[in-house]
């Protein structure tokens, strides 16, 4: 938006009731930590359910309570819901992109919190909380992390080529403090191959080419 002043997640936003700044990310991107830290440099405010993604339920038009939203692709799938999608949260806004680099961590970040059940830093349970179980399906585990974090990487670009905005990373912004204790999983070595393996290592994912 014209005349406000962009510092990473530090902009100066002044226009109160409607959508200011919309953050579309990929899952394990630390985009929860994100949203918070920019509500808290710019006074602006957003969702606190579901970690800010208003639209994880269900789509719905922007309430005026909130001026910053997070969005995961996956959450707009029909494209019928593009061009009102782009009406209500795009247009007028700041658009931040969040990305990860190293998407082998990224889907190892994803697997371990589904063996865990632990989202975010806040969550930390004791060791004894650990799925005993989690072997039992780590396979479909693993293709399920795979699948979703490279859809919404698909669907992300999607956006991208639509709707132009800022891409930030999680390692140009990364917190030793917002670190949580992570499961030391039984992959194989066949599994961190394929896991590996994904698009290279990420180096053929959209933002490695703007």
């Amino acid at each position: 938006m014209e005349g406000r002043k962009r510092n990473g997640c530090k902009s100066k936003v002044e226009l109160l009731g409607v959508v200011v700044i919309t953050v579309i990310a990929n899952y394990r991107t630390g985009s929860s930590t994100f949203i918070k830290e920019l509500s808290d440099s710019t006074g602006l405010k957003y969702p606190e359910m579901c970690t800010g993604e208003y639209l994880y339920q269900q789509y719905q038009e922007p309430s005026n309570d909130y001026q910053i939203y997070k969005i995961m692709p996956d959450q707009v799938q029909h494209r019928l819901y593009h061009e009102i999608f782009y009406r209500q949260y795009i247009k007028g806004a700041d658009v931040i992109y969040l990305c990860r680099r190293n998407l082998t961590e990224q889907i190892i970040s994803y697997i371990n919190c589904v063996a865990r059940d632990v989202w975010h830093p806040v969550e930390c349970r004791n060791e004894s909380d650990w799925f005993d179980d989690v072997s039992d399906s780590f396979d479909s585990t693993i293709d399920i992390a795979i699948d979703r974090i490279t859809d919404n990487y698909e669907r992300q670009h999607e956006f991208y080529k639509k709707w132009p905005g800022q891409v930030l990373f999680l390692e140009d912004r990364f917190d030793e403090n917002q670190k949580y204790p992570k499961r030391k999983l039984p992959f194989t070595e066949q599994q961190l191959l394929k896991i590996s393996s994904v698009c290279n290592n990420g180096k053929d994912l959209w933002f490695n080419n703007i």
